[in-house]
C-alpha cells in the first residue's frame, strides 16, 4: 500500500535517529550562514577551533557533534546557541519540511488517489 508524503514525514518525526540527523544538518546550515555573514572561510573556522579543515567539512556534512563542540563553534562565530523543546505545531512543522525540501510539489490532501498524477510524490511501503 502506498503512503502519502505526510504519513512518511510523521513516521520520520518519531524516529530519534532521523531527528538527530536533521538537527546536525540544521546546525551545518546555520554555521554556513554565519560564516557568510562574518565573511569567514571554513579554514578560518578551523583555525579558530584549533581543528583540521577536514573536521569542519565533516561537521558541515552533518556529522553528529557534542554540545561542547556546538558551544565552541558558537563562541568562534560570536553567536548565541539556543536549544528549545517546543510542542509540535503540525502546520508550522509541515512548513519547515517544505522549506527543507523545496523540490516537492505543492501540498496535497492527506490521501493518495488510485492513480497518482504526474509529479505527485507517493512513497510505497
Amino acid at each position: 500500500m502506498a503512503r502519502t508524503l505526510a504519513e512518511h514525514i510523521r513516521e520520520l518525526d518519531n524516529d530519534p535517529e532521523f531527528v538527530a540527523e536533521y538537527l546536525a544538518l540544521e546546525l551545518a546550515e546555520q554555521v554556513l550562514a554565519r560564516l557568510e555573514q562574518l565573511g569567514l572561510s571554513r579554514a578560518d573556522l578551523a583555525r579558530r577551533l584549533g581543528v583540521s579543515p577536514a573536521y569542519i567539512t565533516k561537521i558541515l556534512r552533518g556529522a553528529n557533534v557534542s554540545l561542547a563542540t556546538v558551544a565552541k563553534i558558537a563562541v568562534a562565530l560570536r553567536a548565541d546557541p539556543k536549544i528549545a523543546l517546543e510542542p509540535r505545531d503540525a502546520a508550522a512543522h509541515t512548513a519547515v519540511w517544505r522549506r527543507s525540501l523545496p523540490h516537492l510539489p505543492p501540498a496535497k490532501p492527506d490521501w493518495v488517489p488510485s492513480h497518482p498524477q504526474p509529479g505527485e510524490v507517493v512513497i510505497a511501503a
